[in-house]
């Protein structure tokens, strides 16, 4: 997991502020897991491990398909290999300068 920062507004999204703030939590946790380019692999079982250690009720793969109908995330596959892309994420985050770069394709 990697530090990332939250802009008071986030919690003012006229979006997401109306749906289940665990769908807001899990967006924040993708940051987390995102490559500096704001990248992860489509995989809700280890992001669950990641995120929601915990909570073994919790359906991520339901709040992916949810963030993706919203617009916050886009899922793709390249080569066989399912990823996600964090609309807009460098607008909203300042990755470190020696975070290295993103393995994942566009």
């Amino acid at each position: 997991m990697r530090a990332r920062n939250i802009k008071p507004g986030f919690f003012k999204n006229e979006i997401l502020g109306q749906e289940d703030p665990f769908l807001s939590l899990h967006f924040e946790g993708l940051w987390c897991l995102a490559d500096r380019m704001g990248r992860l692999e489509d995989r809700p079982g280890r992001i669950k491990a990641e995120v929601f250690p915990y909570r073994g009720s919790l359906d991520v793969h339901r709040y992916l398909t949810e963030l993706s109908r919203l617009g916050f995330i886009r899922r793709y596959t390249v080569d066989g290999k399912n990823l996600i892309q964090v609309v807009n994420f460098l607008k909203h985050q300042s990755p470190h300068h020696t975070e290295k770069r993103s393995s994942l394709p566009p």
